[in-house]
């Protein structure tokens, strides 16, 4: 099966608990930094790197926790696609949620971290863009099913049946966007709290739209436009 995962920020907070004050300056150096300026920190990028890897463990950040509950429940191996907000931080988690993944047999993690463009929490603007590139994201990663030229019903079936969202980590604001869009799918999605062991599935309501009077009526929508 094939996770779509928002990544987040818990995995700093939580080694914070840990360990305060270790390299908490550097978190907070970075904490609010778009994803372009990662190349003007890479010496703190490394050392927060190197000191995490050392500790991380399977309770770290909900991502880790639910992918691990995910594998589990769904008794598959699982293809994880990580999604990031455009941050240094959460990038630097998916990085290392990446790297703990390695030699696990269940899962493993796409080489291509997904950043999606503005989406940020600093700039009402740019989250509106950064929004709209989410959904563009997932509907390309989603599109995949589509190019293999099985048909848009066994497109449609296989989307349902084998695709799921992990949305523990990343911000809440985006949730309400990945509901619809499971909802439209069928696809399944994910959630986790943090202080518990309980995975929360989604639950699928009629809601959906019939490709097939779309394919039916794409012409005339075509002429409206």
């Amino acid at each position: 099966k094939t996770v779509i995962t928002t990544v987040g920020t818990s995995l700093f907070t939580n080694y914070n608990k840990h360990s305060p004050n270790d390299i908490d300056d550097k978190i907070q150096d970075l904490e609010f930094l778009p994803y372009a300026k990662s190349n003007q920190w890479k010496g703190e990028i490394k050392v927060i790197k190197e000191t995490i890897d050392e500790w991380i463990k399977e309770d770290s950040s909900a991502e880790i926790k639910s992918l691990l509950k995910i594998q589990d429940t769904q008794q598959s191996t699982l293809d994880v696609i990580l999604l990031t907000t455009d941050t240094i931080l959460s990038n630097i988690a998916a990085e290392i949620i990446k790297n703990y993944f390695v030699n696990n047999n269940n899962i493993s993690i796409e080489d291509k971290i997904i950043v999606v463009e503005d989406l940020q929490v600093d700039d009402y603007n740019k989250f509106i863009k950064g929004r709209d590139n989410l959904v563009r994201e997932i509907r390309g990663i989603i599109k995949r099913e589509f190019n293999r030229d099985k048909g848009a019903k066994k497109a449609f079936t296989n989307i349902a049946n084998n695709y799921i969202f992990s949305i523990s980590g990343g911000y809440k604001m985006i949730i309400p966007i990945i509901t619809i869009i499971s909802q439209i799918y069928r696809m399944k999605y994910f959630y986790i709290f943090e202080k518990s062991d309980d995975l929360i599935e989604n639950v699928l309501i009629p809601l959906g739209f019939d490709d097939f009077l779309l394919e039916k009526l794409y012409f005339s929508i075509d002429m409206l436009k």
